[in-house]
């Protein structure tokens, strides 16, 4: 099975009541049109591999999809030893511009 991932910015968040009266959090996002969102040998095994943080984690949400790195040494180190060469360039950038902006932030999708 494959992944889509890929890169957002948070431009906001809206507290939103759910059918079953529950106060979710929702995220207003800006997709970041320099990160390819194609599927890309490794993506699967970078997510599953490394470590990250849903940006809601203080709230008890369901299905959080956004989520940062916990650490991005690690995963750096994770994409030049098991990504093929062609790839890494793709997720070093990303991480690289994640790290530097706290509002950017990785989106997957099974």
């Amino acid at each position: 099975m494959g992944i889509n991932l890929s890169v957002r910015k948070v431009t906001g968040k809206t507290m939103c009541e759910t059918w079953g009266g529950k106060t979710v959090s929702f995220y207003n996002t800006e997709t970041q049109e320099w990160f390819s969102c194609l599927r890309h040998a490794g993506d699967r095994d970078f997510i599953l591999n490394n470590d990250f943080e849903f940006i809601d984690n203080d709230n008890e949400c369901e299905d959080q999809e956004l989520a940062r790195p916990k650490d991005f040494n690690e995963c750096r180190y994770w994409i030049m030893k098991n990504v093929c060469e062609a790839n890494q360039q793709r997720l070093l950038g990303a991480l690289d511009k994640i790290e530097q902006d706290k509002s950017l932030c990785f989106k997957w999708s099974w």
